[in-house]
């Protein structure tokens, strides 16, 4: 088997979705199951102790959002600007914010 060959058919059987695969679909469903399990999970502890509700929500949405994108693309032009501890305390407080809302 040549090297053309065997290229062909690694990028096939790579290209190919396994039957196990979870769809993009079923991923998001999961996730936003889960969050709002968490939800509701956690409800009381909103009234009682609002750092740890949303100590609890920061993580569960950790994985799937891209906080430090999200402010980079919101500062914009300015991001190239600003300093790195400007950066820094920019997305901190703006993921803080968009948690807390």
């Amino acid at each position: 088997m040549n090297l053309r060959t065997l290229s062909v058919v690694v990028l096939l059987f790579i290209a190919t979705p396994c039957s196990g695969a979870i769809s993009p679909y079923e991923s998001v469903k999961s996730a936003t199951d889960d969050l709002l399990a968490k939800l509701n999970e956690l409800r009381p502890a909103y009234d009682t102790d609002q750092g740890h509700f949303f100590s609890e929500i920061d993580k569960a949405l950790a994985p799937f959002v891209d906080f430090e994108g999200f402010s980079r693309g919101v500062m914009a032009k300015f991001y190239r600007r600003a300093t790195p501890d400007q950066r820094t305390a920019f997305a901190e407080r703006f993921r803080e914010l968009l948690i807390q809302t």
